[in-house]
């Protein structure tokens, strides 16, 4: 058997490189262990059911839900962009976050401690969920209900 060329080798290697680096940017996302994942809201596995909660006037769906190490659900949202470099989320962020909190503690009957925003670049961001962040929300709603009272929203399937 002739032994390989560069050229030869180098298109067997091309693929395996793009495997590998395709793995590695998996892991520099921040993307935790699969078994952490309990649910992803991704048509190729099926979605996700929606959150409803009545209590709140929410619904939802967080891009993932993972079991945190206290055996709680987490909300996980997935943003493709950069992390702030203030090293603080976003506001609409951090408000986003904080409603999927609020549905899964209604949903799962079990208030999470924190909440998971996860960046493009790889970092991600703890959102606390307790009754500071409880207080923000509703001023948030409140707020958000007040400036919109009678104005009509879009229904689905628009």
């Amino acid at each position: 058997m002739d032994p390989l060329t560069e050229v030869e080798v180098a298109f067997l290697l091309v693929p395996i490189a793009g495997f590998a680096y395709g793995a590695l940017e998996e892991w520099q996302r921040g993307r935790r262990h699969p078994a952490e994942v309990i649910a992803v809201d991704d048509p190729a596995f099926g979605g996700m059911p929606t959150m409803v909660s009545d209590r709140w006037g929410l619904t939802g769906r967080p891009d993932e839900r993972r079991r945190l190490p206290d055996g709680t659900i987490g909300p996980v949202e997935i943003k493709a962009c950069r992390s702030p470099r203030s090293g603080a989320p976003y506001s609409s962020h951090r408000a986003q976050l904080l409603a999927y909190c609020a549905l899964v503690e209604e949903t799962y009957g079990r208030a999470p401690p924190y909440g998971i925003l996860s960046y493009g670049d790889g970092r991600e961001m703890w959102v606390t969920w307790n009754s500071e962040a409880r207080e923000d929300l509703i001023g948030r709603l409140e707020s958000g209900r007040t400036h919109c009272a009678g104005v009509p929203t879009p229904r689905a399937g628009w």
